[in-house]
């Protein structure tokens, strides 16, 4: 088992499941300067690492994640004084920049599952958004706390969220900044499944990583592409793009294993996504 850990983030990969945590609990793993390094870093290594897929995200401590660390906006306010257009020019960047990195989860390779526990507010929530598959735990909420504080939401929520619940919910959420619940956040969908407590829905998320590894990691990457582009497209173009995808990947040696796994009443075994 290889593992790693950084100021504020721990990884480690068992076998062909990588499992990243939160790792501020003190500070109810609020989003630091150095998660916005570290955690595009991670994602790196584990799109690199062909052995791995599926990729389970959790925190440790009672809550998922307390959002941005406030000491993030003191950085913004320290910079005020400067020349107004490079000022906002710099701000806009930074917003760029932090979309960028929450994006990097629905563009890894591999699916990835969210463990939420406690409080998923803020920029939590926009983590979890960008994820495959959500696990929570019975005292999980859910809340768009920006709007709280006086901002807009802007690291991917609301244009994510639509796309997982009802309207009309996302509109009560982001317009007054109230909790979604874990019972309710499951019969809506967001969520898959809810379990008692943390080790319960990582044991439950660990479960789910190892079907899906059991599965043609490129059947699995290629279904990945299809869903996030069908989500951005509509069904016409989702069928062009899902037949083109097919017409190169029919030729992989995966098809005819799970065909003859499937008369033969056995389980294929598939190699890595790049052959080892």
């Amino acid at each position: 088992m290889n593992s790693r850990v950084y100021e504020g983030l721990s990884w480690r990969c068992e076998g062909d499941v990588a499992e990243v945590r939160l790792n501020r609990p003190d500070m109810h793993n609020a989003l630091s300067a150095s998660f916005w390094e570290e955690f595009p870093r991670v994602l790196r290594e584990v799109e690199e690492n062909t052995r791995i897929r599926a990729l389970v995200l959790g925190a440790e401590g009672r809550n998922f994640s307390a959002g941005m660390d406030l000491a993030f906006f003191d950085q913004v306010r320290a910079r005020e004084n400067e020349d107004p257009g490079r000022y906002r020019e710099w701000i806009h960047r930074e917003i760029l920049r932090l979309q960028q990195v929450i994006s990097l989860l629905e563009e890894v390779r591999v699916p990835v599952i969210a463990v939420i526990q406690g409080a998923c507010v803020g920029g939590g929530l926009d983590l979890v958004c960008a994820a495959d598959l959500r696990i929570c735990t019975t005292d999980a909420y859910f809340s768009i706390h920006e709007i709280n504080v006086g901002m807009t939401a802007d690291l991917g929520t609301l244009q994510r969220l639509p796309r997982l619940m009802p309207a009309t919910l996302v509109n009560k959420l982001a317009y007054t900044g109230c909790k979604l619940g874990a019972a309710e956040a499951r019969a809506i969908g967001f969520v898959c499944d809810v379990c008692v407590d943390s080790d319960a829905a990582t044991v439950h998320a660990h479960e789910l990583a190892r079907q899906i590894s059991a599965k043609s990691p490129l059947a699995v990457a290629g279904t990945k592409v299809a869903l996030r582009h069908a989500r951005d497209h509509s069904v016409p173009e989702g069928l062009k793009q899902v037949a083109l995808w097919n017409a190169g990947m029919f030729v992989s040696e995966d098809l005819q294993l799970g065909i003859a796994a499937q008369r033969n009443r056995t389980s294929a075994e598939y190699r890595d996504v790049l052959g080892k």
